[in-house]
């Protein structure tokens, strides 16, 4: 099974360099949910860390981002090259 078809053409052009812009205004604030929600997260991190004897505890937005933090975490060798 090929991943990769090598015998595609290759387009040398960025996307950037043509078309409109897919976004045109700022995505916004990293904090888009409130001081009041952000401390909430910090409270169930805290206890979550409280309840499971943990020194550390990493908030992350998705499973994906989970399996990043778990792969960095480990440090596989094949990362690094």
């Amino acid at each position: 099974m090929r991943w990769v078809d090598e015998d595609a053409p290759v387009n040398e052009t960025l996307a950037i360099e043509v078309g409109p812009p897919v976004c045109t205004r700022p995505f916004g604030s990293l904090n888009e949910l409130g001081d009041e929600a952000s401390t909430a997260v910090l409270r169930v991190a805290r206890q979550f860390a409280a309840k499971y004897g943990l020194k550390h505890v990493i908030d992350v937005s998705s499973g994906i981002a989970a399996m990043h933090v778990c792969v960095g975490a480990i440090s596989p060798g094949w990362m690094s090259t």
